[in-house]
């Protein structure tokens, strides 16, 4: 009995004591991470699918008919603008010029003649030994044979091009594609493409702009909330689909001012160095392009975004007479952001400039108003929304 009795008295006590010591220890404050956040200039990146294609991308044809004598490239080539890519028979060319060349020189003896004639008829006018038709005749003569000349230099000058024509050149620095016609082809008429050439650096990003997130944004702008610049200032990056980012900076220098009626969007195109050749036409990419702001904006890490019954939610550094709580802020988000390489929610609403907020360690407040302390100094968010500074609580 008195065993008994014992052995209920040390399960009481121990009982107690685990209480007590509960109790002792909710009362302590849990460490936790803490920010002071600063309203900040908050970028508003658009990312949408793009296209590349060449700055320039030009048809090479020809403009004369002819057999292909000779091509000057090997498929995929680099040529520079004036190098020579195909030639074409010239003989038929060259005898067409040599004919029309002894055409000519027989059409300045007309004229001579005419101009004899029409000297000889001026004499015999003013002696008045013609008749005034015989002297209309010889004017009309020479105004023809004028003309003819005219007309034959105008031969002359085509047949000249022709054979220019002949030797076909780029027109611009770039590489060519597959040639379409072999040494020996009969090219049947002009106007027949070639070759493909196009320039790779620098090289295009086509995209279109949604006209319903365009609209929105110049919304926004108008109430203030967005800070839009003038194109120019505009710039792009470019990202492979297997996540890694293209090393050099694109700039947007064209916006349509029509709206495709197919699609509901604006036709846009960024320009990027390719000194490399490392993008090619045709390839599909992730474009994002920057340049609009918001002013004096809210942001908070990801992290410090909670998820309750009511909505989302913070936890504010709160001080409570003697102590700081974990007291819960609803807030309002906007958009989700990438502030040097850290992901940020925007606020829109729940906070203002030196709210000081949880960021880290939320694990250990498992009810609101829990005591929390301050883990290391005080994080005070930069302009640019890392914590860039820090200082004693």
């Amino acid at each position: 009995m008195y065993i008994n009795t014992v052995k209920r008295f040390l399960a009481l006590s121990i009982l107690l004591f685990s209480s007590y010591s509960y109790a002792n220890d909710a009362q302590q404050p849990v460490p936790v991470q803490v920010m002071q956040l600063s309203a900040m200039n908050v970028p508003v990146k658009v990312e949408l699918p793009t296209v590349l294609m060449g700055s320039e991308e030009v048809e090479i044809r020809a403009r004369v008919a002819g057999i292909v004598e000779k091509i000057h490239f090997k498929d995929g080539d680099q040529v520079k603008k004036g190098d020579l890519l195909y030639s074409l028979d010239t003989e038929q060319l060259e005898a067409t010029l040599a004919r029309l060349d002894a055409d000519q020189e027989a059409l300045k003896a007309r004229l001579d003649q005419a101009n004899r004639n029409l000297k000889r008829v001026n004499t015999l006018k003013t002696q008045r030994a013609i008749a005034q038709k015989d002297v209309d005749d010889a004017v009309s003569e020479q105004a023809i044979a004028k003309a003819d000349i005219l007309a034959g230099e105008a031969r002359l000058k085509e047949a000249s091009l022709n054979l220019n024509y002949a030797k076909i050149k780029a027109p611009i620095n770039g590489f060519v594609s597959r040639s379409l016609v072999s040494e020996g082809d009969y090219i049947q008429s002009a106007g027949d493409v070639l070759v493909n050439l196009t320039q790779l650096n620098p090289i295009y990003a086509r995209f279109s702009i949604p006209t319903r997130s365009y609209q929105a944004i110049q919304a926004e702008a108008m109430m203030g909330s967005v800070v839009l610049p003038p194109l120019s200032d505009w710039k792009a990056k470019l990202k492979f689909g297997h996540g890694q980012y293209y090393d050099q900076v694109g700039t947007v220098d064209f916006l349509d001012v029509k709206v495709d009626p197919l699609t509901g969007a604006q036709e846009s195109r960024a320009t990027f160095p390719n000194p490399n050749n490392r993008l090619q036409p045709g390839q599909y990419m992730r474009i994002f392009v920057e340049g609009a702001y918001r002013p004096n904006a809210i942001a908070v890490p990801q992290e410090a975004v909670l998820d309750g019954p009511q909505g989302k939610y913070v936890y504010r550094y709160a001080k409570q007479e003697q102590m700081y709580v974990a007291q819960p802020q609803p807030v309002q988000l906007g958009e989700w952001v990438v502030l040097q390489g850290r992901n940020y929610w925007v606020v829109t609403k729940g906070l203002v400039p030196n709210d000081q907020i949880v960021v880290s360690g939320h694990a250990r407040i498992f009810v609101p108003m829990t005591p929390i302390q301050a883990a290391g100094p005080l994080q005070v968010q930069g302009k640019d929304g890392e914590a860039l500074s820090e200082k004693s609580i």
